[in-house]
């Protein structure tokens, strides 16, 4: 379709600069606004599916539902449902904006305007999203918009909240009241519609539940050592008690014999 509307602007181009207009100022500005209609880029009002895991559905035109598969393409005003652990891979065109929707999304391709924004209502699940700096894209959430202009980051939305997570870049997020927030690479957010909590850092996070799953790793190393040691100073116990007991009775039978054979010798 680009290519069309080049060439046929292009046409128009050649026409004008073969007229002859009096005024070289009118014919200047009308040649300047057809060469930048010219490489205007012409933006695709759709996303494509690269990759489906499980299963999902498209709600298209007139509620017809459809089975989502790889190549599919998402139209706007088209709603997209991922069933259980499915995963749905989508990109923009020449995939400048990828996002993949998982844990039962839901949302809604409301449409890609004259600047080449996309914009999607998401009402459930989570979704995570790739942009190439320069392109922008508009997630409207219960609670909240996030707007983006080139970052990675993770929503997460159900009845209560809706959960920010940003891995690169900025995102600006805007709750009901309008008020606004910018996320940066590694912190978190939550927003319940009415009012923002700022998380900790996600790499904090992380390392948080490293270290403590490392500290329990060592505990239960240090548990079973002393464990093992217990039982190795109990079984070392057991067994000096044992040769003890053993040399006593032996001593015992030694000291018998010795009586006895006393005895018999006084007999004698």
């Amino acid at each position: 379709m680009r290519s069309i509307i080049s060439i046929f602007l292009g046409a128009k181009l050649f026409q004008i600069e073969k007229m002859k207009v009096p005024d070289m100022k009118i014919k200047t500005i009308v040649m300047s606004i057809i060469s930048l209609l010219i490489v205007v880029p012409v933006y695709a009002n759709e996303l494509t599916v690269i990759d489906v895991v499980g299963h999902g559905a498209v709600i298209g035109e007139n509620n017809t539902v459809r089975n989502v598969k790889t190549g599919d393409t998402v139209l706007a005003g088209n709603k997209v449902i991922v069933f259980g652990k499915g995963v749905v891979h989508l990109a923009s065109q020449g995939e400048l904006i990828v996002f993949k929707a998982d844990n039962e999304a839901i949302f809604e391709y409301d449409e890609s305007d004259s600047i080449g924004k996309i914009h999607l209502k998401m009402t459930k699940g989570q979704m995570s999203f790739t942009v190439v700096p320069g392109n922008k894209i508009d997630i409207k959430t219960p609670h909240m918009v996030a707007s983006v202009r080139g970052t990675e980051f993770t929503l997460d939305v159900d009845k209560e909240d809706t959960s920010l997570f940003v891995d690169k870049g900025s995102v600006q997020a805007t709750d009901n009241k309008g008020k606004t927030m910018a996320v940066n690479k590694g912190f978190a957010m939550k927003s319940t519609g009415a009012a923002f909590t700022r998380g900790k850092p996600v790499e904090q996070k992380i390392l948080k539940n490293e270290n403590a799953m490392e500290n329990r790793a060592t505990n239960n190393k240090d548990g079973a050592k002393k464990e093992n040691s217990d039982n190795h100073d109990g079984n070392a116990n057991e067994n000096s008690d044992n040769r003890d007991g053993n040399a006593n009775e032996n001593s015992d039978k030694r000291d018998g014999n010795a009586n006895e054979n006393s005895d018999n010798g006084k007999k004698k």
